[in-house]
């Protein structure tokens, strides 16, 4: 998207210019007709990457990992494509228009604003981020007008590929504002590509031996795969739950009893499969054998 910005801000100064060049109406509507076009396939691009952003964030909403924040970006996100949608929809009824009235622009400036005001007062982080990314609004009321203020200036209205390089100009502005905000949504619901996750799940458990002389210590660690918190595992040894430890394993140190024979210890692990997205249990029982000493 970025790369399809810079292309974009590429063709402004040529706007700009063929606005100022009055005395040459002939060779200036052509240049103003064929940026026209080329805004409104840039435009088209940046609308299909959008359409790919929110697409990225409704699968998020399935995503066990951030499927919390995405629940609350998500419909955020929605909102702003539906306004953003209807503003568009406006634009491209207007770009039909041989003669656009006085009134038909204040409605649509009116609505720019409306449309500034209900994004911006939805969040907070919104607000901070974007409340400077609007001005394009006041600069579609100058090219158009001729006049910051929003007085009409018939020389504009009555030219015809002008006023619709202006629309096909705001048109733009809107998709690209969109396609900010958006990202900026999916942005927010967490660093999925960041997190450890794995295709499958194996919940380990492993002892130092299966064999002790008597008063001899028992080893066991247990865990998920590759010891991954992210399963948040709830694990038991011998009948207490035990802590992660820092490597991201349970380690559990015990005495083994003085009289041979064979013993076993209770062992289970209950965790989130972060592919399912359900909870998942496993029990065991960890066996173990204690040998007399061997006598001289």
């Amino acid at each position: 998207m970025y790369l399809n910005q810079r292309i974009y801000l590429l063709f402004i100064p040529i706007l700009l210019l063929t606005t100022i060049s009055c005395n040459r109406p002939k060779k200036d509507k052509k240049i103003i007709a064929e940026l026209s076009e080329k805004i409104k396939e840039l435009d088209l691009i940046n609308q299909i990457h959008t359409s790919g952003t929110m697409a990225d964030l409704s699968k998020a909403t399935y995503d066990w990992s951030v499927h919390d924040n995405a629940d609350v970006w998500h419909p955020k996100a929605e909102k702003i494509a539906d306004r953003s949608k209807e503003i568009k929809y406006t634009i491209s009824q207007l770009l039909e228009k041989k003669n656009i009235p006085d009134t038909a622009v204040t409605g649509l400036i009116t609505t720019l604003l409306q449309y500034k005001k209900d994004i911006l007062e939805s969040d907070e982080n919104l607000y901070e981020v974007f409340k400077d990314k609007f001005d394009f609004i006041s600069l579609f009321l100058q090219r158009f007008t001729g006049d910051s203020t929003g007085r009409s200036s018939s020389q504009q209205y009555n030219d015809i590929t002008y006023n619709q390089a202006c629309l096909t100009l705001l048109h733009a502005d809107v998709s690209i504002i969109e396609g900010k905000l958006i990202a900026y949504c999916n942005q927010m619901t967490g660093p999925r590509g960041c997190i450890l996750t794995f295709d499958t799940y194996a919940p380990t458990i492993i002892q130092n031996s299966k064999v002790f002389l008597p008063g001899e210590e028992l080893v066991i660690k247990a865990g998920i795969s590759a010891y991954s918190r992210n399963a948040a595992p709830k694990i038991s040894l011998d009948g207490r739950e035990s802590q992660l430890g820092p490597e991201g394993y349970v380690r559990l140190n015990k005495k083994v009893p003085d009289k041979p024979g064979i013993y076993a210890i209770p062992a289970s692990i209950r965790f989130m499969n972060q592919v399912t997205g359900k909870e998942e249990y496993y029990t065991t029982h960890i066996k173990y054998t204690v040998v007399a000493p061997c006598k001289e």
